[in-house]
């Protein structure tokens, strides 16, 4: 079991920093490049964000949900509608959020990018608010998180 939560945790902290990481210096970076720069670098970062993220989440997910099963907070459906389980549902839903925002955006960049005129105009504006967004929903799951620990439930 203790294994299993320290992999979850390091996961989730690699995950929550690198979303961070991408969402407030790499994307608003890339935002600020003259056009033809930022379609080579996004091309190239795209794929490689899209499939590190989204393996450290599903990971995060996996093992989050082997802790709680492991770990008797979740042992069976009934469960899910306790405190704990409650809680477990709303960082699950917190995180498909967190997700849901840097595809949107890559999504967005992705479109902007096929007009450079689009692109200068309304990259970097799309790329701040992504990653506040992401900054903040983010803290809200570190609360969740902070909560399940101290079984302040």
């Amino acid at each position: 079991m203790a294994v299993i939560h320290y992999l979850h945790v390091a996961i989730a902290v690699i995950w929550a920093g690198s979303t961070v990481f991408v969402g407030l210096a790499i994307w608003p970076m890339l935002a600020r490049m003259p056009g033809e720069q930022a379609v080579a670098l996004f091309t190239r970062l795209r794929p490689v964000v899209a499939g590190i993220l989204g393996s450290m989440a599903g990971l995060t997910y996996l093992l989050g949900g082997f802790r709680a099963w492991l770990g008797g907070g979740v042992s069976g459906w009934g469960d899910l509608v306790a405190p704990y389980g409650l809680l477990v549902i709303t960082a699950v839903v917190v995180m498909m959020a967190i997700e849901s925002t840097g595809g949107r955006l890559r999504r967005q960049l992705n479109g902007l990018i096929q007009t450079p005129e689009a692109f200068v105009a309304h990259a970097a504006i799309a790329a701040r608010r992504s990653g506040l967004i992401q900054l903040a929903l983010l803290l809200g799951l570190l609360a969740i998180m902070v909560t399940l620990g101290l079984a302040l439930y």
